[in-house]
């Protein structure tokens, strides 16, 4: 068990309700001891470290004014939890953080009763808590439904969709900003500062209390002195657009100081209405390497052996980018709030006139890369593959159907290991097949990847490259010249393997099995999926013992279902083994999860071996 020195109050805490008994002097000295626990035991696990140093003080505050058995608290982003899953019961296993079997790394209802919504993607919290409150008033239940938005959260579009919604309803919702500089502006103006204090004092509480008891039974009177108090706020006080959806807003309040949160929580659960409140937190608080750079800090690496190979996909990403920029003075860049984890900010330290961080928002993304492009530009979007699925319709409607040409670079493919089901990119071979016209390429090494990016850049229409997070396997050579959909290599053999991208390394390995036992082995290695290369490909399968495909996605829409059907469809009969994922992989490291779904070469082989003596 992972432990902090002179731990004392932190182990004790084993219910939400343990921490309802401490003194604010005890709660003060539990902040403390979270924050070297965290400073200690997520550098050894792994995890985001910086948002969640920030978030101690608001954290326990929540835990401590909420009642879990009728009130719901959600975090977004979710990885701003990990306090959250020390004060609800799960210290004792918190060295088990984002491994296989252990915790999550973001909220999980298959984990705790504490965990009420998954928010592995960012901007979904406010949607959450108002279909819980609406629900509870369906079924004629109370609570307080809560919302804690931040560290970037607030730039994606479904936020203001949620608050434009909440906003014109009377239900029970508290909307918190954490607010580390990472997703708003700094406030100005003195005035909201002294009006903040001002409420927060619990005078000021009890007094605005019972002006409401009074008020109403005068309701003339009060219309008037509530318009008046809105001209007041008008002319005095400077406006943001959150002040405009309807919400009460409660002011600003230090979020990492216990007692003005406390009273903030428990009067802004005590309006029953939609309510939000700004809280100002320092990300990385107690780490000084992670308050003087919170990006770097952001997300710290597991400690273990660097066995990793030098470089990665994404960082040869962005040097060619660089390089290609100053041949084409068109190419523009685009990443949706991951400058550092695409490689893309190598781009824009170059061109900044070129290069567009629009935050997490993939769907404005596409859409206004489609427009750059019909506006003369030649746009590449970074984005993940995960949270490309965001943006399926923009793909669909305002690039392919007006035959935009706009150039899609998929970062992180496969199965995402630490971070989890959230984080995995293994749909989108899937849902990009039902895209018309697009072109998709995957590279299996980095030289690879700098050829296909080259080429794509230059080709008209929607394309797409599509590579795995990390560094490269043993497999170097370069078999793609822009000409070739796909490669055979070696000399054909009986049976032959059919792969792609990162994952030809484990089909390599795997055919080398084979061989090892006398079964003739080829492989097929795919550059472009799509457009399929239905008849040059079926000429190259014809006449073998048998066909197996080896690919790190889901099998609804892979490459392996595809040509399941072609072979039926023409008729042709052949030993057919299709190795591709399940929808829903945990969090974990690779080869436990290979493993468990099957995916792993010891398994794949003994299958191979099966359908090989299958008469």
């Amino acid at each position: 068990m992972i432990n902090s020195e002179n731990a004392t109050i932190l182990p004790t805490i084993r219910h939400p309700d343990d921490i309802k008994r401490l003194s604010l002097e005890e709660m003060t000295h539990l902040c403390g001891e979270i924050r070297s626990f965290l400073q200690s035991s997520v550098r050894v696990t792994g995890g985001h470290l910086a948002s969640n140093l920030g978030i101690v003080e608001l954290s326990c505050a929540l835990v401590y004014t909420l009642d879990f058995t009728c009130d719901k608290l959600v975090y977004d982003v979710g990885h701003q939890c990990y306090t959250h899953k020390l004060l609800t019961g799960r210290y004792a296993d918190f060295d088990s953080l984002r491994s296989f079997g252990g915790l999550s790394g973001f909220q999980s209802p298959n984990e705790s009763i504490f965990d009420f919504f998954q928010t592995g993607h960012a901007s979904t919290s406010i949607s959450a808590v108002i279909g819980f409150a609406r629900a509870a008033k369906l079924r004629g239940e109370k609570g307080c439904f809560v919302a804690v938005c931040g560290d970037g959260s607030l730039t994606g579009g479904m936020v203001y969709e949620a608050l434009n919604d909440g906003g014109d309803t009377d239900l029970p919702i508290v909307v918190i900003i954490n607010d580390n500089e990472m997703s708003i502006g700094k406030s100005v103006g003195v005035i909201p500062h002294k009006l903040s204090a001002l409420r927060l004092k619990k005078g000021y509480i009890r007094a605005k209390r019972r002006y409401h008891l009074v008020m109403d039974h005068l309701p003339r009177l009060s219309r008037f002195l509530n318009r008046t108090k809105e001209k007041l706020k008008d002319v005095l006080l400077p406006h943001t657009i959150l002040d405009e959806f309807g919400f009460d807003f409660l002011g600003t309040v230090d979020g990492n100081d216990l007692t003005s949160l406390i009273h903030a929580l428990q009067y802004a659960k005590a309006q029953n209405h939609p309510v939000l409140l700004h809280a100002r937190t320092i990300k990385g608080l107690g780490d000084k390497p992670s308050v003087s750079n919170p990006e770097k800090y952001h997300s710290v690496p597991r400690e273990l052996p660097d066995t990793t190979p030098s470089g990665s996909f994404s960082k040869e990403f962005g040097k060619e980018l660089v390089k290609l920029g100053a041949e084409e003075p068109s190419l523009c860049v685009i990443t949706a709030a991951m400058p550092k984890g695409t490689g893309t900010y190598l781009f824009g330290e170059s061109y900044p006139d070129r290069y567009f961080d629009v935050g997490i928002a993939e769907e404005h993304a596409v859409t206004m890369a489609g427009a750059l492009s019909m506006g003369g530009m030649n746009p590449v979007v970074a984005i993940y593959s995960t949270f490309l699925q965001r943006s399926f319709d923009q793909l669909l409607n305002d690039v392919a159907l007006q035959n935009s040409t706009l150039h899609l670079a998929i970062d992180r493919c496969g199965i995402a290991c630490d971070d989890g089901m959230t984080h995995n990119g293994i749909y989108d071979v899937g849902y990009l097949s039902l895209i018309p016209g697009l072109s998709l390429y995957a590279p299996s090494n980095f030289a690879e990847l700098r050829d296909m990016l080259r080429f794509t850049v230059k080709e008209k229409g929607l394309t797409a490259v599509r590579y795995a997070k990390g560094g490269e396997g043993e497999f170097k050579a370069n078999c793609f010249t822009g000409k070739e959909p796909f490669v055979e290599l070696g000399d054909p053999g009986d049976y032959v393997i059919l792969s792609y991208g990162i994952a030809i390394n484990k089909a390599i390995s795997v055919a080398n099995s084979l061989k090892n036992e006398g079964i003739s082995v080829s492989i097929i290695k795919l550059n472009r999926l799509f457009p399929f290369e239905t008849e040059s490909l079926l000429s190259a399968l014809s006449n073998r013992s048998g066909i197996f495909v080896i690919e790190d996605v889901v099998r609804e829409g892979s490459i392996g279902e595809k040509l399941a059907f072609l072979l039926l469809e023409r008729g042709i009969h052949t030993k057919y083994r299709a190795f591709a994922l399940p929808g829903i992989i945990p969090h974990g490291d690779l080869d436990s999860l290979e493993k468990l779904i099957g995916f792993d070469n010891s398994t794949i082989i003994h299958s191979i071996r099966e359908a090989i003596s299958h008469v």
